[in-house]
């Protein structure tokens, strides 16, 4: 049997094997959980992902992300995690963009501008998170996920019978609907043509204006890795693409390397100042 488990802290929701015990909140490692029988039925997904890594190569990615800035505590590499699969919904829409545009280029006027105007197509995607642990950031930076081996949600395995032993009977239901999710959409999708146009045609300040044509629209579950781990007394929370092992998350600064480092710019700042005037 499974509830809805809904933080009292954050407000994320998962769904949940009702019968396990001590969990925390996913998104922000609490345990102020509040369960919520669902007297509706959820919302169905159009299909889902399947994870392609592995829990021990998870916790490898995280060791490799610890170690990759010197700034980080040492003590990070070894300290004790837990890594959690899920399953976070994303609105991903395939769409046709036609944007007309006014802008400026540099050029030999006395100016050194000018002006140019037009119409642009082209086909993007993206992915909106309709996760209230995801933000629209995290989910930038943990793309790209692969659609081809999509799978319709129904055929989703259970965690005994898949061969990595990761399939995520943890899900989280969408918190955005998908009116609300076109928004947000079609303003990235604007944004990101417009930021094309500028780059091909070198322009220097454009305006533009988009008609949008939504070609496919499905509502995802896309794996992810949730982590957390406790340094300071303080939880923190990393995530990792449960296809490509590609990590996103905040991690605790050593203050003495800091400090060593901001000494040690100001020193060679000063050793340049000193020798400019000599």
């Amino acid at each position: 049997m499974s509830d809805l488990l809904r933080c009292l802290a954050c407000g994320g929701a998962v769904v949940w094997d009702a019968e396990q015990s001590g969990a925390a909140c996913l998104f922000c490692a609490t345990i102020a959980l509040e369960v919520h029988a669902t007297s509706e039925p959820l919302p169905v997904p159009d299909a889902y992902l399947p994870t392609t890594v592995v829990p021990a190569t998870a916790e490898a990615r995280f060791r490799a992300w610890a170690a990759s800035s010197w700034l980080r505590p040492r003590a990070l590499r070894s300290t004790e995690i837990t890594v959690q699969p899920v399953m976070l919904p994303v609105w991903r829409f395939h769409s046709r963009l036609e944007t007309h545009f006014a802008g400026l280029r540099r050029a030999s006027t006395r100016s050194g501008k000018s002006p140019i105007a037009g119409v642009d197509e082209v086909a993007l995607s993206v992915m909106i998170p309709a996760s209230a642990g995801l933000s629209q950031r995290e989910l930038s930076a943990l793309r790209p996920f692969d659609e081809r081996e999509a799978a319709p949600w129904e055929q989703a395995p259970d965690p005994d019978d898949s061969p990595t032993g990761t399939a995520h009977t943890i899900w989280e239901p969408p918190a955005l609907s998908k009116q609300g999710a076109r928004v947000q959409a079609h303003r990235e999708l604007a944004s990101e043509h417009r930021r094309r146009i500028m780059q091909s045609r070198s322009l220097i300040s454009a305006k533009v204006s988009a008609l949008v044509d939504d070609r496919d629209v499905r509502l995802l579950l896309v794996p992810i890795y949730i982590g957390v781990f406790r340094f300071r007394d303080r939880p923190w929370r990393f995530l990792i693409n449960g296809q490509t092992g590609e990590v996103v998350g905040d991690a605790p600064v050593d203050w003495r390397k800091l400090v060593a480092l901001i000494l040690g710019l100001a020193l060679a700042a000063a050793l340049v100042i000193l020798l400019a005037r000599q």
